[in-house]
């Protein structure tokens, strides 16, 4: 992670405990204008932990943000993984007289593919990634490193990441579920 990206993962995560920090105050017009900030600076890298760690009060107000049709794709997408299971409660646009839609994971993210954001809490890195793909064709971790021109201990912790930003045990399930969730290509 370099030094820019990880200085704005961490002003993401401080405007949005500032922003519902500013709710609960009572400074509701503040503090969506301070989110709408976070989900600025989030948007380009497809961050989503960041407001998906903060819980239900972080969802409010991306409800409340959504609802002015502000970044309302990417809100969409917040509010999926805010929920933490596959269907998100996502509010309607003003003019319908239905108080919210309940839209799947399948229609609500648009299909992920290598190195373009992912439907992850904590998205692959684009290293990552390439890590992935050579252990999808069969590489062990010496000739990865070779590859990629680092260290078998980097290559290691990559693994690690991996394994544990998708939930998995070994190789093998790494590579089908990252084909299942299309971030490789072979996925259904």
């Amino acid at each position: 992670m370099t030094a820019s990206h990880h200085n704005t993962l961490h002003l993401i995560e401080v405007l949005g405990l500032r922003a519902v920090a500013l709710e609960k105050q009572g400074k509701a017009e503040e503090a969506l204008t301070i989110l709408e900030r976070a989900v600025m600076l989030a948007r380009p890298g497809g961050f989503i932990f960041p407001f998906v760690e903060i819980g239900a009060p972080m969802a409010d107000l991306l409800k409340r943000l959504f609802e002015q049709n502000f970044a309302s794709d990417y809100i969409e997408k917040l509010l999926v993984n805010c929920r933490g299971d596959e269907q998100a409660v996502v509010p309607e646009a003003a003019d319908n007289a239905t108080a919210s839609l309940h839209l799947p994971v399948s229609q609500s993210l648009s299909p992920p593919i290598s190195k373009s954001p992912q439907p992850l809490v904590d998205p692959l890195t684009h290293r990552e990634i390439d890590v992935l793909e050579l252990l999808a064709q069969r590489f062990q971790n010496k000739a990865i490193a070779a590859k990629l021109f680092v260290a078998p201990e980097t290559v290691k912790a990559h693994l690690n990441n991996i394994y544990q930003k998708l939930r998995v045990g070994n190789r093998r399930q790494a590579v089908e579920k990252a084909k299942k969730l299309r971030i490789l290509s072979g996925g259904i």
